[in-house]
């Protein structure tokens, strides 16, 4: 069966992607390709034996250092490993349940290089061509980051190949120590930040207090600080806002998911039980070159606000540091102070995300930032082509724009665009409203939203005054409505 599958050039349908959306979207479909002789294809970039998985892990358990199972799909032939539907209801699917399941065929450590929508016919990166019925686009998106942070691309092989074996083990762990640039999105991510996390000095280097540096006021942001800061009570956190908070509205009057009180109350239970600082209203310009040291201002004061210090000495930056030796900020409220250094023991960036659509050039309809324009039943510009989760946003009759980056919303557009490929049809259209969730771990605390905060909205708290007298965080339940 699996030589069978391999041989094949022509399926019913491809999912370009190996992410949350293709898992959910094959696993929903299976029964149709098996009660209708049909055929499904999932291309990733990923290796064979990194199917998709669930996401969530990435920045939270997956941190964890000993939780090793959580990042490697080898370890224990991948028993514990979140495969798609292990954060969920249904089945495990492990490598084994694309192999064995009827209709499917998983190519993975493959690319899209091109596509002929009149002649549906995709060129694969070994260069062979594969002709298609329908086909769906799932391929997510990439962490924005700076010039210098990491590898440069959206491929595993372009990520990770220089620095990650067949096993899913780091061929030199030394690289993510100290000065060290990470970004969050996938299990070789989670792999390199965590030997960042447990390098130590040698015997013969000096011991480095500077504090890990995350710069980002997303979720993503506020999971990974909450993380490190909770599992590695060594390590120090300082986290750079380009806003005065997580979650809160951006410059120009931009609503944000939480309002001041709200998100004072995470940062402080991060600030007083995990001793993470913050540096509110500065962005990054740059990475701190290793061989630069002089004279700079920097940042220090109170833990929950910290402010621009005078000048001080910054002598030559330790030998076991890689790319850099901290970041170069500027007050965004006042453009000509922009020469702050922070040390960092080393930097990670959750400042966003890019959607991986380049490889389809101008072919298909776009929206601002190169996000694939989809309608409510998820299909693209071009008949009998859809696009999910990351990668995908909705445009409604009147205009507006639904983009909704979070996994649950790739796990009910799969669904969705599973009823539109097969004989059921895919009913009305897919109008889930927008729901976003998050954990930070560690504070035991959690926040569920559900539509969203659009331009003239105020947001009204109920229960969340007077939450410092509760014995513990955790015992405080509160609502947020959107007027």
């Amino acid at each position: 069966q699996a030589l069978q599958k391999s041989l094949m050039s022509s399926f019913d349908f491809v999912i370009i992607g190996g992410g949350v959306g293709a898992g959910y979207l094959a696993r929903d479909i299976a029964p149709t390709l098996a009660a209708e002789q049909k055929t499904l294809l999932i291309i990733s970039s990923a290796p064979n034996s990194l199917t998709p998985m669930e996401r969530p892990a990435v920045s939270k358990g997956s941190l964890i250092p000993a939780m090793t199972f959580l990042r490697n799909p080898m370890e224990d032939d991948g028993k514990k490993f979140p495969y798609v539907c292990k954060g969920a209801d249904g089945p495990t699917m492990p490598p084994s349940w694309y192999e064995e399941t009827e209709g499917v065929t998983f190519m993975g450590s493959t690319t899209c290089q091109s596509v002929d929508f009149d002649s549906k016919t995709l060129t694969l990166s070994s260069g062979e061509p594969v002709t298609f019925g329908k086909l769906v686009i799932a391929t997510g998106s990439r962490a924005r980051a700076l010039d210098g942070c990491g590898a440069e691309g959206s491929t595993w092989d372009e990520l990770h190949s220089e620095d990650i074996d067949e096993q899913f083990q780091l061929k030199d762990k030394n690289k993510w120590g100290f000065g060290s640039c990470h970004t969050i999105r996938d299990v070789g991510d989670s792999a390199k930040l965590v030997a960042a996390m447990e390098r130590v000095e040698d015997d013969d280097q000096e011991t480095c207090y500077w504090p890990i540096v995350v710069v980002g006021g997303g979720f993503i942001a506020m999971e990974v600080a909450a993380s490190i800061a909770s599992k590695a009570e060594d390590l120090h956190v300082t986290v750079v806002l380009s806003n005065e908070h997580f979650l809160g509205g951006g410059r120009g009057g931009k609503p944000g998911v939480f309002n001041k009180e709200m998100s004072e109350f995470y940062e402080r239970q991060m600030c007083q039980r995990f001793g993470v600082r913050f540096a509110r209203g500065y962005s990054v310009t740059g990475l701190w070159p290793t061989e630069e040291a002089g004279r700079y201002c920097s940042l220090d004061g109170p833990a929950m606000d910290l402010k621009k210090t005078r000048e001080r000495q910054f002598d030559a930056c330790p030998k076991q540091f890689t790319d850099c030796r901290g970041v170069i900020l500027k007050n965004v409220n006042d453009e000509t102070d922009n020469d702050i250094r922070l040390p960092a023991r080393f930097v990670i960036f959750g400042v966003g995300e890019k959607p991986n659509s380049e490889f389809l050039g101008d072919s298909l309809a776009k929206v601002e930032g190169g996000y694939l324009k989809v309608n409510e039943n998820c299909q693209t510009s071009v008949p009998d082509v859809y696009a999910i989760g990351d990668v995908a946003a909705m445009v409604g009759e009147d205009g507006e724009v639904v983009k909704t980056g979070h996994v649950d919303a790739a796990r009910k557009m799969a669904a969705h665009v599973a009823g539109e490929l097969t004989s059921e049809g895919g009913g009305s259209g897919y109008a889930e409203t927008p729901y976003f969730y998050s954990s930070v771990m560690g504070l035991d605390l959690g926040w569920k939203f559900y539509g969203k905060c659009g331009e003239g909205c105020t947001i009204v708290t109920i229960g969340l005054t007077g939450w410092e007298a509760a014995e513990k965080a955790s015992d405080v339940a509160w609502a947020a409505f959107y007027v």
